[in-house]
């Protein structure tokens, strides 16, 4: 199909310098441990897109997260899209620009309303979550029901966050320590990633192990608008900024994807049935779903728009536009070399110098979503 070769030039640079580094960075994150059970959620949100590293190499699951980031990995979890008919009536927040890279995000959460402002407008987009406040957006969002069985916490939550908190430990979210909570303690990110990761839509069981003092419920997508007591946000109280984030972009940061999914799908490897030369017999067969059809039309508009603008050196703008010239070949001529212009891509990326690669994956990773890399990813890799 001209998919699959229009696909190649676009993902030849992307998916060697990408997803290539990415599948091997959330591995080598200095700073998380893969064998706990906080760092398998870790590295399962990664790969899911959701959640990125730093340019340092570190991923800092102990750095807060604001409640615009928090509010983008919502979205992309329990894949909200905007309500339209409540997107004409509900009024902005006062202190959004709408040219901010989070304000469609905000929109979807607040049509959807499962995440509210304050009472007096505003939505504080830089503010923290607190654990209890992110309890009572999952609960919402996950459409999770009240425990029937009591659940004893030792340490203060407020009243308005009480049962959300127990019905985010009944299932199976968040788990107590010793009995405590830390309600009012600005989650991590790492937190976030335990919390989240038994929600993600995969084929295979994406749970980490957790315990949970009572059954767990069923989750459902209905949603109900949250009432606000004493100034509350989304759930409730007041939204304790203590600590930074860490700088940075850690979440999905600039650019808009909520809605996706890690996606995949199969990648078959055997041979054609029409006919020819042992070598073209010998290709990898490339089948997309309508996702990852998706994702490969974002990453090829993002390489015409973005990318060429973005490099620095013309030598990183020749591998771009060798790019472009090859994929407006593939549209014309489904009989191009798949195998051939993937290596000569990557030959082409190789003579950069050290400093001129180091910023044309700088450049990739700033133009492309992580989670279109992610849903292309399997398919792709067989030619690596």
């Amino acid at each position: 199909m001209k998919m699959k070769f229009f696909a190649v030039m676009a993902l030849a640079v992307s998916t060697v310098f990408a997803t290539t580094a990415f599948a091997e960075e959330n591995k080598a994150f200095p700073d998380v441990d893969f064998s706990t059970s906080q760092g398998q959620a870790i590295e399962k949100m990664y790969e899911a897109g959701y959640l990125k590293g730093y340019n340092d190499g570190t991923f800092r699951p102990n750095s807060f997260i604001t409640r615009a980031e928090l509010t983008k990995v919502f979205n992309q979890v329990f894949g909200y899209e905007l309500n339209e008919e409540k997107d004409k009536v509900l009024p902005d927040f006062s202190d959004i620009d709408k040219n901010a890279w989070y304000y469609k995000d905000l929109r979807i959460a607040q049509t959807n309303g499962y995440i509210n402002g304050f009472n007096d407008g505003t939505f504080r987009p830089n503010e923290n979550f607190t654990r209890q406040q992110t309890c009572v957006v999952l609960a919402v969002a996950a459409g999770l029901q009240t425990p029937v069985k009591d659940i004893v916490i030792n340490d203060y939550v407020a009243p308005w966050a009480s049962n959300y908190v127990k019905a985010s430990i009944a299932d199976g979210a968040f788990k107590l320590e010793n009995g405590n909570f830390r309600a009012v303690q600005n989650i991590t990110r790492g937190e976030v990633c335990q919390a989240l990761v038994k929600y993600l839509s995969t084929e295979e069981d994406t749970s980490v192990e957790t315990s949970s003092e009572v059954k767990t419920t069923e989750v459902s997508t209905e949603t109900t608008t949250l009432s606000e007591n004493n100034g509350s946000s989304s759930g409730g109280g007041s939204s304790s900024s203590g600590g930074s984030s860490g700088g940075g972009s850690s979440s999905s940061g600039g650019s808009s994807s909520g809605g996706s999914s890690s996606g995949g799908g199969s990648s078959n490897s055997g041979s054609s049935s029409n006919g020819g030369s042992s070598s073209e017999n010998n290709k990898p067969s490339i089948v997309l779903n309508a996702v990852q059809k998706k994702s490969l039309d974002n990453v090829i508009k993002a390489t015409k728009s973005k990318l060429v603008y973005k490099v620095k050196t013309q030598a990183e703008k020749e591998v771009v536009k060798f790019m472009i010239t090859s994929m407006e070949s593939f549209v014309n001529d489904e009989s191009f070399d798949l195998i051939g212009a993937f290596t000569e891509a990557k030959s082409l990326y190789n003579g950069l110098s050290t400093s001129e690669k180091e910023d044309f994956k700088d450049c990739v990773y700033a133009t492309y979503d992580s989670v279109d890399l992610v849903n292309l990813y399997d398919v792709f890799s067989v030619l690596l």
